[in-house]
């Protein structure tokens, strides 16, 4: 019977120039038995029938915090001010955790908007650390190249 099988790998690149490429279907799927070798014979064996035309290979990057998120009123949240790797599952997180704590530190500016500046600042005030902490996890964890972190548990 015909069915569909989900892989999904991360081969970290020893590429040191910073360059992002794309990676062919026959280079990633290369990769990915590299990667694999030392699995159990039916991991190895599953990998050996997957199509090179079936693979899909995309790059993940992340990038650093940036050091400041706003300019007068503008703001960047997730993403935009702090993308990381999909390694913890914590990106949508943290960027929601932004959006609902900018909200806190601007409910009482609807008739004084004097005080946006003040209030964006202690929002990008409270939000750094933690968004340091759980994006230098997540960097940590991507490069661990297949090792498992149980330290990395509290972030989940």
């Amino acid at each position: 019977p015909d069915c569909i099988i989900a892989i999904t790998a991360t081969v970290n690149s020893d590429d040191d120039d910073g360059t992002v490429r794309e990676w062919s279907a026959v280079e990633a799927k290369m990769s990915i038995a590299e990667v694999y070798a030392d699995f159990a014979p039916e991991v190895r064996k599953l990998i050996d029938q997957i199509p090179a035309t079936s693979i899909y290979a995309n790059a993940v990057c992340d990038m650093d915090c940036l050091q400041t998120w706003h300019d007068g009123p503008v703001v960047v949240v997730g993403d935009a001010a702090h993308s990381m790797t999909p390694s913890l599952g914590q990106g949508a997180n943290i960027g929601l955790e932004d959006a609902a704590e900018i909200s806190y530190f601007l409910r009482d500016l609807t008739k004084d908007k004097s005080k946006i500046q003040q209030a964006i600042q202690d929002f990008v005030g409270s939000r750094k650390e933690r968004v340091r902490e759980v994006h230098k996890a997540s960097r940590a964890q991507a490069l661990s190249k297949n090792k498992k972190d149980t330290s990395l548990g509290s972030f989940r």
